[in-house]
């Protein structure tokens, strides 16, 4: 890789690391809000927080080791998936779908159209999984189908 794409790369990783950060902040404060409500417990804070910092300091460590690795996107993506994975597993409602779109949207940066396709395959994974699940606790019902679709 030469200078210019070694320095392009740098840049793309940092703002993606930056953007998930940015990510983590919002929701860790709309869900700190949730408790002060009442909505969740501190032990569902705890474990939300866990879900999102744990994977993105191990990529954080990974990045500062080299900033121009071109499959940090990889990584952020299985990190990610880690918080997507637990607020679809325990969410109450199915808008939560949505937290995967900001990542999305970051992957762009890169123009990979493998990083966008391994994604969407990690994402659809856990999306039916939680449908199956959701299926097998008797959770989908007549009135809440239309969240499902």
């Amino acid at each position: 890789m030469d200078a210019s794409n070694n320095s392009e790369m740098k840049r793309i990783n940092k703002t993606l690391l930056i953007s998930w950060l940015a990510i983590i902040i919002m929701l860790l404060v709309a869900y700190f809000a949730e408790f002060i409500k009442n909505e969740r417990t501190i032990e569902y804070i705890i474990e939300f927080s866990l879900s999102m910092l744990l994977p993105y300091l191990v990529t954080f460590f990974i990045y500062r080791k080299n900033k121009s690795w071109e499959k940090l996107g990889y990584i952020v993506v299985v990190g990610y998936t880690f918080m997507y994975t637990f607020v679809m597993f325990t969410g109450a409602t199915q808008m939560v779908s949505v937290y995967i779109l900001p990542l999305l949207s970051f992957l762009i940066l890169y123009h990979k159209l493998g990083m966008i396709i391994f994604s969407f395959l990690i994402t659809m994974s856990v999306n039916i999984a939680s449908l199956i699940y959701q299926l097998e606790q008797n959770s989908i019902t007549v009135s809440n189908s239309k969240d499902v679709e």
